[in-house]
């Protein structure tokens, strides 16, 4: 995975890691739409319209979208490189329902892609929610604003702490995303309804997540700062309901971004065209307990602020990034340390590091079924 919007889309769409899609930035030419476009034939559009499935995609595609093109597969389509002003988020929404409402009443399958551009800075809220959370601020938990970084990388050593005055604008920002979430619950709202009203909802799954995490001045690194391999990038929400998924359940298990168009196919029971890293959690929603991985990769090959790495996390807490640059590595147990304020790669048994370092090799270069062959069950 990379904790980037472009490069996270990519994977959610084609099931790839990565340095298999290769879109590795949110600009051109290595990125954005038109890093993208060489991909399009095969996506998870592509693969559910084949079948039958009605296809829409409403909000953000990828970065750099001028709006002239429409990608194979998509039969409706209503997108924006950035829906950031509320005019446009309210027709967005608009459209999702009026799409739902119409595909109902046919005998067709159909699919929505809604991709809001909330809570992205600049993180407008509409007026009606503009005073709600007035001290709301962001957690200082112990990796906030972090005292001592001396066992930090090179790159990070040299950050300086908040000022106050930065401190403000990150609890600012903080507060303006919690309420312009809160359209996002009044959109969810809006759509469960018209599941609802037209009788599709039994027969409907939503799948409710994000493409990546997002930093608040922990580590000192403020705001929109992303792209690391620090849990506060790599973790996302995931929320799934559906038939045969248990109301109240909870799951443990590691689920990556090329798991989720794999999930939504195998839940529509489409096979995707194309080899894949990620694999199906279907079976896990619906409680059963399936061979799953017990490591993945994070990656970032073309860092610029951030240098390039990569990252080997496992299921028992282990975690050891390498940094291109430099023989530089981290080294995390987060079972014991969640902030990750200890870097303990040089206490580490050589053992243990050259087990590390197989695993994370097994994983740089994967495709496949070596991917989920080096993820291990």
């Amino acid at each position: 995975m990379f904790a980037m919007c472009c490069p996270s889309r990519a994977s959610i769409l084609t099931g790839l890691y990565p340095h298999n899609h290769r879109v590795f930035t949110n600009e051109a030419p290595a990125g954005g739409e038109p890093g993208f476009c060489h991909l399009e034939y095969s996506t998870l559009a592509t693969w559910l319209h084949a079948s039958g499935y009605r296809t829409a995609l409403f909000g953000k595609y990828f970065n750099d979208y001028a709006g002239t093109h429409r990608p194979p597969g998509w039969d409706v389509w209503h997108a924006n490189e950035s829906d950031a002003m509320v005019a446009q988020r309210a027709e967005s929404f608009i459209r999702t329902e009026s799409f739902i409402r119409t595909s109902a009443e046919g005998p067709t399958p159909f699919f929505a892609y809604v991709a809001p551009h909330t809570p992205h800075p600049p993180a407008k809220p509409p007026a009606r929610y503009a005073d709600r959370y007035p001290d709301l601020r962001v957690p200082r938990t112990r990796d906030y604003n972090e005292k001592d970084v001396s066992d930090k990388p090179y790159w990070l050593r040299t950050a300086n702490r908040l000022s106050q005055k930065e401190k403000d604008a990150a609890d600012k920002l903080y507060r303006n995303r919690a309420r312009s979430l809160l359209e996002v619950d009044d959109m969810m709202t809006r759509l469960y309804t018209a599941l609802r009203e037209t009788g599709e909802l039994d027969n409907t799954y939503i799948v409710f997540t994000s493409d990546n995490g997002f930093h608040f001045a922990e580590h000192r690194l403020q705001p929109s700062r992303k792209s690391t391999a620090y849990e506060p990038d790599i973790k996302i929400p995931l929320l799934v309901t559906g038939p045969g998924i248990p109301a109240g359940t909870h799951r443990s298990k590691m689920v990556l971004n090329n798991d989720f168009g794999v999930t939504m196919a195998d839940l529509a029971g489409v096979r995707p065209t194309r080899k894949v890293d990620g694999r199906s959690f279907a079976p896990i929603l619906r409680g059963q307990s399936p061979a799953w991985r017990s490591a993945f990769l994070v990656e970032n090959p073309t860092g610029r602020v951030v240098p390039p790495f990569r990252t080997l996390r496992r299921s028992d807490g282990k975690k050891m990034t390498q940094y291109y640059t430099k023989d530089v590595r981290e080294i995390y147990y987060l079972s014991a340390d969640p902030r990750e304020l200890r870097n303990v790669q040089k206490s580490v048994p050589k053992d243990v590091k050259q087990r590390l370092q197989h695993r994370l090799n097994a994983l740089k270069d994967c495709f496949g079924f070596s991917c989920r062959t080096a993820e291990g069950p």
